[in-house]
C-alpha cells in the first residue's frame, strides 16, 4: 500500500485524523523504524508498504 492509501484507511476509521503533507512524513518514519520491519518497495517513484488491514 501506498503512504496515500495508508492515510485514507485511517481517515475512514478516525474521525480526528488530518490528511495532509507532515501526516504522510509521520506515517512514513513510523514504517521505515526498523524495530518493526515493514518490507517497502519503491515503485514509480513511490515507495509500496507491504502492510495488512486488520480486518
Amino acid at each position: 500500500m501506498s503512504l496515500k492509501e495508508i492515510s485514507a484507511l485511517l481517515n475512514q476509521h478516525f474521525s480526528s485524523y488530518k490528511v495532509d503533507d507532515g501526516t504522510f512524513i509521520k506515517i512514513g518514519n513510523f514504517l521505515s523504524r526498523p524495530e518493526y520491519k515493514f518490507d517497502k518497495k519503491a515503485s514509480n517513484g513511490c515507495i509500496m508498504y507491504r502492510v495488512k488491514p486488520k480486518q
